[in-house]
């Protein structure tokens, strides 16, 4: 999957995003800076915490607790590592690695808030699609490349501050989580999410 494909998937998911009319009583559209910190199989390729990192959602309140909407989101993670040693074929390299993932989760999502609507609204969601990953390995003049789309999970635990009617902003953990495959297996990372929301009444 190249960079350019992701992002068209991107560009469209936002318009479908745009769109859709609200059903309910309010709807919650969220910009998120989201640090993210690689785990399991990702720490092990790039063990490096990233601010180049966010998200967007989009909430439809069924009622005034529950609500449906998606996510989409842009992780962009980074390393340099010296002494490593690149396998490709019969070839080994070693020099300075420069390592690069970008992942892209697609997901629907429900959200549950603990109260009623007021100042303060703790949250949990959970969400379930694809996540696009894209990895890319340089040492000098030689690159090493893979992609897979994968099945993946996302929960997370929040709370919204409601500054006005229409204004509020959000701080969250997200876990993203996905299923292996034969190009690439099980990718993980966690989110620390400050969002700017817009509410709809």
């Amino acid at each position: 999957m190249t960079s350019n494909t992701s992002k068209k998937y991107l560009f469209v998911l936002i318009l479908v995003l745009f769109s859709v009319e609200s059903f309910g009583q309010i709807t919650y559209l969220s910009f998120n800076f989201a640090p993210t910190i690689p785990t399991g199989n990702t720490a092990n390729f790039i063990g490096v915490t990233s601010a180049r990192s966010g998200n967007i959602e989009y909430y439809m309140m069924s009622d005034s607790k529950l609500g449906f909407g998606a996510e989409i989101g842009f992780i962009s993670l980074f390393e340099k590592i010296p002494g490593e040693t690149l396998n490709s074929g019969t070839l080994s390299i070693t020099g300075t690695q420069f390592r690069y993932q970008t992942m892209v989760p697609i997901m629907p999502a429900a959200i549950y808030f603990f109260t009623e609507p007021g100042p303060i609204r703790p949250y949990v969601s959970f969400g379930a699609g694809v996540v696009i990953n894209a990895r890319r390995i340089e040492l000098g003049i030689f690159q090493e490349r893979s992609s897979a789309f994968q099945i993946g999970i996302r929960p997370e635990v929040g709370s919204i501050f409601q500054l006005s009617e229409y204004v509020a902003i959000k701080l969250s953990g997200k876990y993203y989580n996905t299923l292996g495959g034969s190009k690439l297996p099980a990718q993980s990372a966690l989110g620390i999410n400050l969002g700017f929301v817009v509410t709809q009444r």
